[in-house]
């Protein structure tokens, strides 16, 4: 991304695509998901606290691994099947953050660097664009 184009952006400037988020998103080390999602939940903080782990991009690359195995098939999933499975899911991830210090000095023990774009791409999205 030129600086320029990066400074028109930052700035709330020139022309919004998914393209440029993603670019953005690369320069910056951002979660692109996170970036598109963050208006529709008012929330700017949430972009920032979902950069270093990717939260929405590993999620939006698990909901396409799941269409690609199921395909039209999502369409005989109810609503409460739905809200349960992921009311599960996301209580067991808040239930690791009980204890915050705790799951901190365990990420921070096992982390090996940061979750760059570049290694999430190789899987997932990256298969949709080439196929």
């Amino acid at each position: 991304m030129a600086l320029r184009t990066y400074q028109l952006f930052e700035a709330g400037n020139g022309e919004l695509s998914v393209r440029r988020i993603m670019a953005f998103a690369d320069a910056t080390d951002a979660d692109p998901l996170a970036l598109m999602m963050a208006p529709l939940l008012g929330s700017a903080e949430f972009a920032i606290d979902c950069a270093d782990t990717k939260l929405m991009t590993i999620l939006g690359m698990n909901l396409q691994d799941f269409y690609d195995r199921h395909g039209g098939d999502i369409n005989y999933l109810d609503a409460p099947q739905i809200i349960t499975t992921f009311e599960s899911v996301f209580r067991s991830l808040g239930g690791k953050l009980g204890d915050h210090e705790a799951f901190m000095r365990k990420w921070l023990e096992g982390r090996t660097g940061a979750i760059g774009l570049g290694r999430l791409s190789l899987r997932g999205f990256a298969r949709r664009r080439r196929g």
